[in-house]
Order: C-alpha cells, then structure tokens, then sequence
C-alpha cells in the first residue's frame, strides 16, 4: 500500500467521513426506493462489509430496513416526513432551472437527479439537453425536447456515464447553459461530489457553457462539503435552492456574485 493509499484509507474511516457516506447512503435510497449492498459498494467504492455495518446502524437509527441483499426505507409504505420535503424541494428547484431556459437552448445537465428532473418541467420549445445521465432515456418530455447521451461507462444504480469515452464526446460540443447539481456545497470550496469518476465530466459542463452555468441543490446539500471539488464557487453565476438552505452560507455566496434563487416549498 502506498503513502497515498494510506491517507486515503484513513480519511475513509474518520468519523466525518463515515457520517457523509452514510448521508450519501440515504441519499441514495431516496431516489431509488430501494438499493442492493452491492450498487452501494460500487457506487461509492467501499467493500460490501463496510456497507452492510452502515445500513445496520442506520438500521437501528429507523431510518432504513434491511432485506436480503439490501435496504429500502424505513416503513416502506409512503415516504417519511424528511424524504417527501426533500423531493418537494428538488422538484421546486427543478421547476425554477426549466423556467430559466429559452426557445433553441443547449444545455448540459450532470448525473444529478435534481438536474435530471428539470426535463419534464421544461417549456422552452426546441431545447437539446447534453447529458451524462442514462436515466434521461426515461424521463417525461416535451416532444420538441432532445436528448443525447455522451456515452461511455455506465456507473450504477445512479447510471452516470464517465470515462475517457464520455469525456471525449463532451470536449467536442458547447452549450448554451448548464444545469449542474451536486454532494455538497460551500462558499469556499464550491460544489462537491463523492464520486471522483464525475469530477472531470462537471468541470468540462462548466468550461464548455456560453451562458449561465447554473447549480442545482437542495438545502440538504448547502454547507456541506465532500471529498471532490467540481466547481469553484467562481466557475458558476447561479444557484437554485431551496427555503430551507443555511442563510449564512448563501449570503457568503451571494457577496461572491452569484444570483441565487431560493424556492418556497
């Protein structure tokens, strides 16, 4: 093992750490509804025991149910009171991104699920969205709306495309905006993620944009910052949220220039 395997490891095992991948964790099955150890373990690169003793504490915190090579929510039966506000809330800011785009846009839109959701709430006729998100295929659209996949590696249960072949076809085209969410966000280390294989893909949906370069993130995500950076706080000039994001966190933002938009949900 090397020095810088080392330091690895052992930021992997601090206590702050383990508390963002359990938060990841929980992030993960809100979108999902239901989540196997091994897509946790390939998603956020642990091994399967690391991930079975998160679930079990998060287990007996009553936030989860563990089942037979996974985890759904606690109750399963309807969200609780914090999932169903979280998604009131990315679908707010989702609504706010698509009202922000214009007749011909082309946008690009990250492996984000709040991003992702701003394609069924888009007006705007003839619109391209640029994206790395496989689940893109899915989504409710308006019929004039196009989407292109770049392509490349499929990273599940999220299903972002990364590697060399995605990069390399997002190095060829220039949007108009970009519609970014992500981990975590601060005022000085600007937007963060967790998986290392989306950084170089963020950073390219920021340089390649004529036009806004806009964050997307729920209240959950302001303040908090994970181990890769993305963006600095520089690199982009707007940021949707949500009523409940930390006040002081967006007045910092704010003195840096950005125009923020905070949603009522």
């Amino acid at each position: 093992m090397t020095v810088m395997q080392k330091g690895v490891y052992n930021l992997k095992n601090s206590k702050d750490f383990v508390e963002q991948r359990r938060e990841r964790i929980m992030t993960l099955l809100g979108q999902h509804g239901e989540i196997k150890v091994s897509e946790l373990s390939a998603t956020l690169g642990f091994s399967p025991l690391t991930i079975r003793r998160d679930l079990e504490a998060l287990e007996k915190n009553g936030l989860l149910q563990r089942q037979h090579g996974g985890a759904v929510p606690a109750g399963r039966v309807g969200e609780s009171a914090i999932t169903s506000l979280v998604l009131r809330c990315r679908h707010a800011i989702a609504q706010k991104a698509a009202s922000l785009l214009e007749a011909g846009d082309v946008i690009f839109i990250n492996s984000s699920s709040t991003a992702l959701l701003a394609i069924e709430y888009i007006q705007a006729s003839n619109v391209t969205v640029i994206t790395n998100n496989a689940r893109a295929i899915n989504c409710k659209k308006r019929d004039d709306t196009n989407i292109i996949l770049l392509g490349g590696e499929i990273r599940f249960p999220k299903g972002a495309l990364s590697g060399e072949f995605a990069i390399t076809n997002l190095s060829g085209v220039t949007a108009t905006k970009s519609l970014l969410g992500c981990s975590g966000l601060t005022d000085t280390e600007g937007f963060t993620t967790v998986a290392l294989q989306e950084v170089a893909i963020n950073r390219l949906m920021l340089e390649r944009v004529t036009g806004d370069r806009i964050v997307l993130a729920d209240h959950q995500k302001i303040g908090k910052q994970y181990m890769f950076i993305s963006g600095a706080p520089d690199q982009f000039n707007c940021l949707i949220t949500d009523q409940y994001a930390d006040p002081s966190t967006l007045s910092n933002l704010s003195a840096k220039g950005l125009q923020i938009y905070q949603e009522d949900v």
